[in-house]
């Protein structure tokens, strides 16, 4: 072909060789810069067999690509020009060959082809968008609609976020009702604001021969009636706005719309901020067909299957797939860089690469902005715009984990480079520039700073001098923030005090990874540990709080100080996290050193202040606990009664309740428990004290304590309705510990206790599916062991021995209860000695039918156990001091086990008629529950 002949023909395609643009009729084709190079070279050879090895040559020269790299562009090039897999029109597959276009051509010169876009006089068509504007229709219809009402409106917002695809989006809708039609005029290349109207001009195709550029723009302009895009104007932002305002002015019938990362501030403007995509939410029962709903999965989708035509999004797939548009924040050029990589590395691989996000996340396209080829380059064209005062308070504010104040911001950035008042100036300048979002919906302002730009920002503060000491004052003002929460406590509703302590999670994180790493303050992070068990407790998982709690008494047996309070605060954390004894010393179960709740008391009888005290009681009670010593814990509690009674405190005297209805049940006294439950029930709605609080609702500890006691006392089915009630406000109240112990002290129990092996299979699924999610490996623990015991049950013989000396006191207590071989001395002992009482007749009468399986084993076990004799009274014995015990606590479940297994001993002996006797009275006592598997064992004994 020669020189003039650049328009290659085909079908209804036309292809410009100097603008290397694909049109279908006079409409431009998208297609990346790889597909257009992969076409040239096609049609230039058209009727030969390109092979892969020459078209990787010539369209990746010198480059090592991937073997699927080819086959994703030519499946894209394909797309476009309507060929598919039943029929190859332009682009044939070769088998074993390669590529052949096949298609007829002709060539003309561009005078021959009347394109409108090209006629003198007219300006320029409007770019090809490359990018989707899924999720933005009603925004849109919003835009469009309000060009009606205002002639300037400026498009504003984070980089990245779609404002250019957006404002060419309404251009292409609205230039039909402008009868001359719309054109874009991109700024982002020109180095000088006075460089602007020559832009304008150059886009509309007007020469200026020797005389002012804006006198000619004004005789142009008008009489015209058009729209006007001006894109990226924020680093010629006062050029374009005294463009724009005189454009205004000068021609009536001429309407703009700009984009920028901050308003123009013009006469007339109308701002709308660009939100980033609506991202789905993390809900594991999110199907694929809702997901798609949201309009970030669906962007992501959509790009990742124009880069990979065979992707198609699997539910195996979703949650990593909601993962990466959530930590990307629904950034549209986030999504599309991100989805250009799964091809590569698939959405599970793509995730597991996120923490370096600005490498990860670039594009191969060379036909966008340089600075859009990249998220370092977008971001640092962001931040180079900046003033020197503007860049450290971006750099020092990267720091928040989550939504921060302006207080806040003053607190951590002001130093000796920018006071106060310059720290509050530039926060809201950044904001203006879209670099931090605001969030004004609530009676305090918050700003957030999006996940993206956040790690731009620490990148540039670890090449700061003063990291350090802007990590030191973030720790402070963190412990400030705590400090705040607390006072805020008693004048804030429960929903908006949690939201404002969410705020908070992250920043204590943050705070204590920089006070326990090298370069930082110990003594802030033990300070700060401490405190924030006030508010951590509930809204972090178990695991997270003990390894803070840990950490900092670690540091604490290290040296650094710690105020007495303090330290008996994290103890008890460990305690109410229950987490299993180990060689630390510090489960529960193993503590051997109480000097430090001992020195907490002190302190709080020294202080002369009732609340230390009361405080002091209560962690050491969680602790006493939370290590199964009830006797402790009661006597703990009991004090903590007199001291709050004395003092005055009527929220205090109701917590030392709660406390007593505890112990009382675990000490055997049902009658007690089942009083001050119901009274702590039934007491008006009073809002604790935070150092009073626990991450178990007292609607839900107090459930348990009245279902147990209730089945105690021979009332199953009213116990088994109190339990699913239980589980029920546990969910409710969406607190992990509360319901891991609705199930598992709760409703799992009740069920095994009654016979209900299908009804505990079932609760026990959900334990295990609830402590998987929340990362419970304490609870996780119980779920595996309920596990076997169901297992045991099922099957004959019943042998569980090989696990019970791995238990805990609290397990070895509650585990006795399902199965005879689970029986330990450890349980028997605390049992003996007093330790624990709720559990101790039926420990006694499982220990006595424990003897009689062992001595019906036979052989092989030495004198005392193989004599049945002999062991037949020891069984006896403590049979009957179960049924004592059971008929001292009132506790008819458990003296019906101890009369059915006494009874059935009698019977075997040829005392059917005593065994009669002492059944038949307890068992016409029941009224309800009489099918459970208790009530027809006893009923088949007495035939």
């Amino acid at each position: 072909m020669d020189g003039k002949q650049q328009v290659i023909v085909f079908g209804p395609f036309r292809l410009h060789r100097h603008t290397r643009q694909l049109c279908h009729g006079t409409t431009p084709v998208r297609l990346g810069g790889r597909a257009i190079d992969l076409l040239f070279v096609l049609v230039e050879r058209a009727g030969q067999v390109v092979s892969r090895a020459e078209l990787e040559r010539l369209v990746w020269p010198g480059s090592l690509i991937e073997d699927s790299c080819l086959r994703v562009h030519i499946a894209s090039l394909r797309r476009a020009l309507g060929d598919d897999a039943g029929e190859s029109r332009y682009i044939a597959n070769v088998p074993g060959r390669g590529y052949s276009f096949v298609a007829t051509l002709t060539s003309v010169g561009e005078d021959e082809w009347d394109a409108p876009a090209d006629r003198p006089n007219t300006p320029r068509p409007l770019p090809v968008r490359m990018t989707s504007t899924i999720g933005r229709d009603e925004v849109m219809r919003q835009l469009c609609q309000q060009l009606a009402r205002c002639r300037l409106t400026t498009i504003v917002g984070h980089g990245g976020i779609g404002k250019t695809t957006l404002a060419l989006a309404i251009a292409a809708e609205l230039q039909q009702d402008y009868a001359d039609g719309a054109c874009f005029v991109d700024l982002a290349q020109l180095g000088g604001g006075g460089l602007v109207p020559d832009a304008l001009a150059s886009t509309l195709r007007i020469a200026v021969p020797g005389e002012s550029v804006m006198l000619t723009l004004e005789r142009w302009l008008a009489p015209r009636r058009m729209l006007i895009v001006f894109d990226n104007c924020e680093h010629l932002i006062e050029a374009a706005t005294r463009l724009v305002e005189w454009i205004l002015q000068t021609a009536p019938g001429v309407d703009v719309v700009a984009t920028s990362r901050e308003p123009l501030d013009a006469d007339g403007e109308w701002v709308h901020r660009l939100e980033p995509l609506e991202c789905p939410p993390d809900d594991p029962a999110l199907s694929v067909e809702r997901a798609m709903d949201y309009p970030a999965l669906r962007l992501l989708a959509e790009r990742a299957a124009a880069s990979m035509d065979s992707f198609h999004l699997r539910a195996a797939e979703l949650p990593a797939a909601v993962q990466l548009c959530r930590r990307l924040d629904g950034v549209p050029l986030a999504l599309e860089f991100a989805a250009a990589r799964i091809g590569l590395l698939g959405v599970h691989g793509v995730v597991e690469q996120l923490d370096d996000r600005l490498r990860l996340l670039g594009s191969g396209r060379r036909t966008v902005l340089p600075r859009h080829r990249t998220l370092r380059a977008l971001l640092d064209w962001s931040y180079d715009l900046l003033g020197p005062a503007e860049q450290a308070v971006f750099r020092a504010c990267s720091v928040f984990t989550g939504p921060f104040t302006l207080d806040s911001a003053v607190a951590v950035a002001t130093g000796p480079e920018n006071d106060a008042a310059e720290v509050a100036r530039c926060v809201l300048s950044l904001v203006a520039k879209s670099l931090f979002m605001a969030d004004t919906r609530g009676p305090d302002g918050y700003f957030a700073v999006l996940g993206i730009t956040r790690a731009y920002a620490i990148e540039r503060l670890d090449d700061d001098p003063m990291r350090a000491e802007v990590a030191r004052r973030h720790a402070c003002h963190t412990v400030a923030l705590m400090d705040d929460c607390e006072a805020s406590w008693e004048t804030l509703d429960q929903s908006t005090w949690l939201e404002r302590a969410s705020y908070v999670v992250g920043n204590v994180r943050s705070a204590l990874d920089w006070a326990f790493g090298p370069d930082g303050d110990r003594e802030i992070g033990v300070r700060l540990t401490a405190t924030s068990t006030l508010l951590l407790s509930g809204i972090v998982s178990e695991p997270e709080m003990c390894r803070h709690a840990t950490r900092a008494l670690d540091a604490a047996a290290a040296g650094v100080a710690i105020d007495p309070l303090d330290e008996v605060r994290l103890q008890s954390v460990l305690a109410i996290a229950a987490i299993p004894g180990d060689e630390t010393g510090r489960g529960p179960g193993s503590v051997t050193d109480w000097t430090s709740f001992e020195r907490a008391i002190e302190h709080g009888e020294r202080s002369g202040a009732p609340i230390v005290l009361i405080e002091a009681l209560y962690n050491t009670f969680a602790r006493c606990f939370g290590a199964a010593h009830y006797r402790q814990a009661d006597a703990h509690a009991a004090r903590m009664f007199d001291v709050a009674g004395q003092a005055g405190n009527p929220r205090a005297l109701l917590v030392a309740r709660r406390m007593r209805a505890l112990t009382s049940h675990m000490l055997g006294m049902h009658g007690q428990a089942r009083t001050l439950a119901e009274e702590v029930l039934g007491a008006r709605l009073w809002k604790l004290p935070l150092r009073l609080t626990s991450p178990m609702d007292r609607g839900v500890s107090m459930r348990i304590v009245l279902a147990r006691t209730m089945w105690i006392q021979g009332h199953g089915e009213k116990a088994a309705a109190i339990a699913q009630e239980c589980i029920e406000r546990a969910a409710k109240d969406r607190a992990a510990f509360s319901q891991a112990n609705a199930l598992a002290v709760c409703a799992i129990p009740v069920a095994l206790w009654r016979g209900d092996d299908g009804g505990a299979r079932a609760l026990v699924e959900q334990l295990t599916a609830h402590t998987d999610r929340h990362a419970m490996s304490y609870w996780s623990a119980w779920a595996q062991l309920y596990r076997r015991v169901l297992i045991a049950r099922s099957s004959q013989p019943e042998d569980l021995s090989g696990i019970a000396l791995g238990l805990d006191a609290k397990q070895a207590d509650h585990f006795a209860t399902f199965a005879t071989s689970l029986v330990t001395e450890r349980a028997m002992l605390r049992c003996q000695q007093g330790m624990v009482g709720w559990c101790a007749p039926e420990v006694l009468r499982a220990s006595g039918e424990q003897l009689l399986v062992r001595a019906a084993a036979g052989p092989g076990l030495d004198a005392r156990e193989g004599d049945e004799t002999a062991a037949g009274a020891q069984a006896e014995e403590l049979f009957l001091r179960g049924l004592a015990l059971a008929r001292q606590q009132a506790a008819r479940a458990w003296e019906l086990r101890c009369a059915t297994s006494l009874g059935r001993l009698w019977q075997a002996r040829g005392q059917a008629g005593r065994a009669q006797a002492l059944l038949e009275p307890i068992v016409g006592a029941y009224r309800e529950d009489l099918s459970s598997a208790d009530m027809r064992a006893a009923m088949q004994l007495l035939g």
